[in-house]
Formats: C-alpha cells, sequence, structure tokens
C-alpha cells in the first residue's frame, strides 16, 4: 500500500476490492462458516486501515510540497 498500490490502479480498483470483500464475507455468512466470515472481517478493517494510513501519506506529501 505505501509503495502505491492503489495509486498506480485509481479508485476503481478499490471499490473492486472492497465490493469483493463484501461478497466474500456474505458468501461465507450464507455457508455458516464462521472462521471466514471472521477473516473477511479482518481483512476489510486492514484495508480500511491501509487506505486510510495512505490518505493521511498522500496528505503530508501534498503538505510538503506546497
Amino acid at each position: 500500500m505505501k509503495g502505491g498500490y492503489y495509486i498506480g490502479r485509481g479508485l476503481s480498483s478499490v471499490k473492486e476490492d472492497i465490493s469483493r470483500i463484501c461478497r466474500d464475507a456474505i458468501k461465507a455468512k450464507n455457508q455458516g462458516d464462521a472462521n471466514d466470515m471472521n477473516r473477511m472481517i479482518t481483512l476489510f478493517i486492514q484495508l480500511a486501515t491501509l487506505l486510510e494510513e495512505s490518505s493521511i501519506s498522500v496528505h503530508d506529501k501534498d503538505v510538503l510540497m506546497t
């Protein structure tokens, strides 16, 4: 993420990843596998955290360049 994974791929890539995680979580819930559901929730939280950190990092770069 800090190496620019989403920066090079754009917002649509972020949306696709979030959609995929949500679909996988719903599928796991429907199959009744609590372990998979917990794993999906953990991955979703990690993604959100990384996106937030990246957003802060990009903002800091912008401030330094002005």
